[in-house]
């Protein structure tokens, strides 16, 4: 089953951070490779804007800010992803990565619907949203993409592997 499928191609839009989700998003990769599914993420972003270091550190020991993308490269390494993730920096225009993509990926721990959901919407990509409550204005589960719950990234993987097999 998996040797006839074609490769996802998988968006994601934000900061390298883990608040925007990208951790959990690598996890659930992670467990799709495992699986030998072929997929390829493409990165819209940057690290958030550097802050002074002594409130880079009260925020990490808070916990409420991880965001850096020599470690997010280091795990991506470890997990043996190298090859299946293209970073591409901040984009100013979007329609040639919305025009690549097959679904876009937004894994924001923030419990709520971003603006690349709308985006992808345009352009009638769908989207897997890390939202515990989809609204027929911005998410329609699946019609127009799957809501997962925040911080799950075997709900994530098991999303991407639906869309792999439902194009």
């Amino acid at each position: 089953e998996v040797d006839n499928l074609s490769k996802i191609k998988i968006g994601y839009v934000g900061t390298i951070s883990e608040m925007k989700g990208i951790y959990d998003l690598i996890d659930a990769l992670r467990i799709i490779k495992k699986k030998d599914y072929p997929f390829h993420l493409y990165v819209a972003g940057e690290e958030i804007r550097k802050n002074k270091p002594l409130l880079n550190s009260i925020l990490k020991l808070l916990a409420i800010q991880r965001a850096n993308k020599v470690e997010v490269k280091d795990i991506i390494s470890k997990y043996g992803l190298e090859e299946n993730i293209t970073f591409l920096g901040h984009l100013s225009e979007m329609k040639d990565f919305y025009n690549t993509i097959d679904v876009l990926c937004f894994p924001s721990r923030l419990n709520a619907p971003g603006r690349p959901i709308i985006e992808a919407s345009f352009y009638k990509k769908p989207s897997i949203a890390c939202i515990s409550k989809s609204y027929n204005d911005t998410l329609q589960n699946y019609k127009t993409g799957i809501a997962v719950d925040p911080k799950s990234p075997r709900q994530l993987a098991n999303a991407i592997i639906y869309f792999l097999k439902n194009k």
